[in-house]
This record gives structure tokens, sequence and C-alpha cells, in this order.
């Protein structure tokens, strides 16, 4: 990000000023997740350290980002006691502020090589590969209703809409065709969250402004105002990338 500073031209204030890269972005949008879960909650240790390791650097990243995710849109989050082994949880239980609904989420990211400080390269015919990561989140132990998070992590060129939502439904009948899946959760979100740029001198963009995202028919536990939590999470995704210059003690979703 610093190599990329200094290559800018300096403005008539004196200061380096220019559209962020995806090196540039990846970091401050990793800030900005690491104060709002400081700021509105509690920043773990166990999540600073999961960042600092370079195996688990990934899936503590995508945590962080659904966390501040949930908190931008006026939830209260409480994580799972990592301690208790008897079985295995979600990431946390999220609470709308202005109501009693509690809701189990849970946050995987699909590895891929090359992608996010992973070593390798891309070869062969590409393909989504999510339901290893669905499979797992099925799994965890919840008594409420359940929303699931998967980041597909796709590369650059992968990166158009029309291809993945084809990609998606292929693998999906394929995978779960012939089984009985609709009482494991209430919805899915497939998010692409990581900035991209064509070249390191170029703008970052995010590609899932609007993600992808499965309704259950028939949910193990309703959610209360299922509508309204949906529109919440959708909006605050759309402004994933924003990083405000001030903050605001009012809640953006008053007018509900």
């Amino acid at each position: 990000m610093l190599d990329f500073q200094k290559n800018q031209k300096i403005n008539s204030d004196g200061i380096y000023e220019s559209a962020a890269n995806e090196d540039m972005l990846s970091y401050l949008l990793l800030a900005y997740d690491l104060y709002t879960i400081d700021h509105n909650y509690e920043l773990q240790d166990r999540v600073i350290k999961r960042l600092k390791d370079e195996n688990q650097f990934q899936g503590a990243l995508y945590e962080l980002y659904i966390a501040s995710l949930f908190m931008r849109a006026g939830f209260e989050i409480e994580y799972s006691d990592e301690s208790d082994y008897s079985q295995k949880h979600p990431e946390f239980i999220a609470k709308l502020s202005s109501s009693d609904q509690f809701i189990a989420v849970e946050a995987k990211s699909k590895h891929r090589e090359s992608l996010i400080g992973r070593k390798g390269t891309l070869n062969g015919k590409f393909r989504l590969y999510i339901t290893k990561s669905m499979n797992r989140a099925f799994h965890k132990e919840v008594d409420m209703p359940y929303i699931i998070f998967i980041d597909i992590n796709l590369p650059a060129e992968k990166k158009h809409y029309a291809y993945v939502k084809k990609q998606l439904n292929y693998e999906l009948k394929k995978s779960y065709e012939n089984l009985a899946i609709s009482n494991k959760f209430n919805l899915i979100f497939f998010t692409d969250h990581h900035p991209y740029s064509t070249s390191n001198n170029s703008a970052a963009s995010i590609f899932f402004k609007k993600p992808i995202y499965l309704t259950s028919s028939k949910p193990k536990y309703v959610i209360e105002k299922q509508n309204i939590i949906i529109g919440r999470i959708l909006k605050s995704i759309s402004q994933y990338g924003n990083i405000p210059n001030s903050f605001s003690d009012l809640d953006p979703y008053d007018s509900e």
C-alpha cells in the first residue's frame, strides 16, 4: 500500500490523492471492520491471533467482515463460546436491536489457489465448489433461525454475475436435488467480498454489491420480519467499500 502511495502525485494541499487499488482498499476495509467490532462490541484476542496465522487468515478475515456487516446493519452480536467443545457452534448470535429476534450466523470462505495470499495457480476447468462449505455449515448445532454466508472468492476473470448464477444453480441442483435441506437453514447468502483490481495501478472495486441468496421454503425456525432483515443485510453489503469520513450515532434504518 505504501509503495502504491509513493507512486502517486501530491496535490496542492500536499496530500497523496488517488482511487484505492486492491491492496490499499483491502487494508483499509480490514481496519474499518476491526474498528467497527471494537467500537460496537469487543475485539477478541482469538480473532487477532487468527489474523496473524497465515493458515487461518482468510477465515478470520471473512468472519470479521460478516460480524461488522451485521453491526452496520443495526444488529447486536454475541460470539459463541469457543471453549465449549461439546458441539459445533455458529460464528455468533445476532439480535436486531429493535426486536427480540435471535439469529445464528455462520460464515464460510472458499479457499482458492493464488487468491488471498494462498500459493499455487488456478488450473483446469473452473467450478465454484461451494457445496462442501455448505455441508459444513449445515452440521452446526442451532436451536434458532439460521443464516449462512458463503464467500465464493472468485478470480478476477470469473467475476461475471450471469456466469456465477448459472454455475451456482448447476452445482446446487447437482448436489442437493434429491436431498431435503430446507429445514437446515433460513437464508444462505453467496458473497464475493474481497476487493479486486485489474492491475496494481487501477482502482479497486467490490464484485457482489448485490449478492445471490437462497430462502428456505420450510425452515425449522421462522425469522420474524424476514424481509426487513434481508433488506438490512443487502443494504449493508451494498455499502461495503464505502468508508465514511465521519461517524454518526443515528441508525441509518430509522425510517423502517
